[in-house]
């Protein structure tokens, strides 16, 4: 018997079919399924579904599962990561990159968490703002990318960027995209970054439409502490993170970026590689 906690996507899943069927299928192998507080209302009438606050059960859970496509992902696996709870998603959406297994595979559910599986450590990021040296805002865990766009408006994001402390260039453009190997096939692969291999420990950094001809994507250590210094853009940027939390910057704050001690532990129920994931969900579906 395992204590499972269940992220559903009461957007995707409006009528909650798909959840319904996840939490029955659990509870007939026994297990205990919890979700937040916060899904009561809506799947309130799902028999034995318990409810509590999120980090009440995420303290005593024994896997996560997460239904909805990378975005409901990305959000469970910051809520997981500083409890050390593996992580099943079954992909509701369309690529699905970091989904275990496809909706069409639900049946599989209950045996898939008893058998042994596989559980990628996933590197996540963590991010602060200083203002007038004065830390203002700390985000994180981050498992995809770190991003600093306008807010507002048109124009140019002009940012100089430092690592430990070393000044690398002074960047025009779109925006930055800071991202972990998990996140290098996600915005940043759009933007021209490279594709990194997930299981890898490093941050990329990748400029978004940058308005030169010497701007190139940079690989830094996994070790490096990567500082972004804000320069005259009339305080209309912002930082995204995983593309949910945004915070708004002013001119001369610097966002201090690194990699967090917290990871991801993503489940995988195959034998596949880097490389066959990466043709089976992203290049076989173009």
């Amino acid at each position: 018997m395992k204590n499972v906690v269940i992220f559903p996507n009461t957007v995707i899943d409006i009528n909650h079919e798909i959840t319904e069927k996840a939490v029955t299928l659990l509870m007939k192998a026994g297990n205990k399924v919890y979700a937040s507080s916060a899904h009561k209302r809506k799947l309130s009438t799902i028999k034995g579904l318990s409810f509590d606050r999120e980090e009440n059960i995420l303290k005593y859970a024994d896997i996560a599962i997460v239904l909805g496509g990378d975005g409901s992902i990305l959000k469970a696996a910051g809520s997981c990561a500083p409890f050390g709870i593996p992580l099943l998603g079954v992909n509701l959406g369309h690529v699905g990159y970091m989904a275990g297994i496809e909706c069409c595979d639900i049946d599989k559910i209950a045996s898939l968490i008893e058998s042994p599986y596989k559980v990628e450590s996933r590197m996540m990021l963590d991010i602060s703002i200083k203002r007038n040296s004065q830390i203002i805002f700390s985000g994180g865990p981050v498992l995809n990318d770190v991003v600093l766009t306008k807010s507002k408006g048109y124009g140019v994001i002009e940012a100089t960027i430092s690592c430990n402390g070393e000044k690398l260039n002074t960047y025009r453009g779109d925006g930055l995209i800071t991202a972990t190997p998990t996140g290098s096939t996600a915005y940043s692969l759009s933007a021209g970054g490279p594709i990194i291999d997930s299981t890898l420990d490093c941050i990329c950094i990748t400029p978004i439409c940058a308005h030169s001809l010497k701007s190139r994507p940079v690989i830094f250590k996994d070790s490096s502490i990567i500082e972004i210094s804000c320069i005259a853009n009339q305080n209309s940027a912002c930082v995204t993170l995983d593309g949910a939390i945004a915070f708004d910057i002013d001119d001369s704050d610097v966002i201090c970026i690194k990699k967090s001690q917290c990871r991801a532990k993503i489940v995988r129920t195959d034998n596949s590689g880097f490389c066959a994931t990466l043709y089976k969900k992203i290049a076989d579906k173009q």
